[in-house]
This record gives structure tokens, sequence and C-alpha cells, in this order.
């Protein structure tokens, strides 16, 4: 099967870029996010109940997937040129639902994987890792999007698996650099990932630069033409 390479140094160099275009706002948004799961867990710590216990649990879990649901859309919009919203981390609860039967899929497909031989549960991860994506984006349905990932990722999966080490060093990095560098490291590598995902669905369409549509059908040039007129610039 033919090698799919995926642009893992140009993707991080996209996300670098966009971050330095708005610091501050994604800044904020990883501070919100901290300081709603550090009241989430605060509260579990304090909840005597069981039953209560588990009620705010998943009440967490639930806030959790909605907040990188909204990211998810952040990162679309920066992509397309438009100017996301705050709001929007949290305004994104329509596809809620679509969302957790997904991840019940996805994570019973990896943990039936795992426990074969381990090793098609890992080319699992990455074979199924763009059906969020997929979901959200294309409002595709939780198995359509897992089909479809498949489908973009074939010949793709080790680039992925690279990408991902890399992606989790340079986390990691960010969190031991007094904390503060994690501000920066996770939005670089949400829109780095973003770019990726974009990168995937061109090279699955067969055209080096295709125009992607959105459900409204306004068209949004591809990446490659993206840095075409940035380099006319």
């Amino acid at each position: 099967m033919e090698q799919v390479r995926v642009p893992i140094k140009e993707s991080l160099l996209y996300g670098w870029e966009e971050f330095k275009k708005r610091p501050w706002f994604f800044i904020g948004l990883i501070l919100a996010i901290y300081i709603v799961s550090g009241i989430g867990q605060y509260l579990l710590e304090m909840t005597k109940s069981d039953l209560l216990f588990r009620l705010v649990y998943l009440a967490t879990q639930i806030i959790n997937l909605i907040m990188s649901i909204g990211l998810i859309h952040i990162s679309f919009k920066v992509y397309r040129k438009e100017t996301p919203e705050f709001s929007e981390l949290f305004s994104h609860t329509d596809q809620i639902w679509d969302a957790i039967l997904l991840y019940i899929l996805y994570s019973l497909i990896v943990l039936g994987g795992l426990i074969l031989f381990i090793v098609p549960g890992i080319i699992f991860i990455f074979r199924y890792s763009q059906s969020f994506y997929l979901l959200l984006d294309k409002k595709l349905s939780p198995t359509e999007a897992l089909k479809e990932s498949r489908r973009i990722t074939e010949g793709a999966k080790m680039d992925i698996f690279l990408a991902a080490i890399l992606f989790g060093v340079i986390a990691l990095l960010g969190l031991l650099a007094l904390f503060v560098g994690i501000f920066v490291a996770i939005p670089v590598v949400m829109l780095a990932g973003t770019f990726i995902y974009f990168r995937l669905l061109e090279t699955a369409a067969g055209d080096e630069t295709p125009a992607i549509k959105e459900d409204k059908g306004k068209e949004v040039p591809s990446t490659k033409t993206q840095d075409k007129k940035e380099e006319k610039k």
C-alpha cells in the first residue's frame, strides 16, 4: 500500500503562526478550561455521597467533552480564516450525544484491538483518529465518521503515529516549562492536528488543491492555496 506523507513539520509551523496571531485568545481558552476542570475536581473531592459523586463525575465528563468539541470548532474557524469567538468553547452542545456515542464506539474498538494482540489496538487508535473531526466538520453519524476516518488515514497511520508522539512530547515540554508553556503548547498542537486533518481530506479526495465545502455551501480554499496567498503577501 502506498505510504501517504503527513506534513508534521508544516502542521506545527502552521499552528505556531496561527497562535502568534491571537495568543491571548488561546491562552484565555486554555485558562478557562483549567478553571472549569479545577472546579469540577474540587466538587468531586468535596462530595461525600457515592451517588452524588457519580452524578458530579458524569457532569464533569460531559462538560469536558463540550469544551473539547468547542476547541475543535474554534480550530476549524481559524483554519478557514474566520474569526473564532470565546463563547464557542461552550456553545456547540447540539453534537454532544453523537460525540458521546462516537467516543463509546471508538473506545470499544480500540479496547477490542488491545485485548486481541495489542498491536491492532494501537493501529485502531490512529486509523480512527480523524473520526471526531469528521463528526463535527462533516456532520456525519458516529459510524459514518469511523468509516470515513479509516478511508482517509489509509497509508498514513505511521505518520499519524509519529505526529502523535511529537505532539505529546511538545505538550510534556510545555508542562515542564514551569507549567506556563502548556498555554502555548496545547493551542499549537491543537491547530496542527486540525491542519493535518484537512490535508488528509485533500489527499483522500485525490486532488492536491480541492475546495473544501462547508454544509452551507461556502467554499474554503485548500491549505496549499492558502500557502500561496500568504507567500504573495
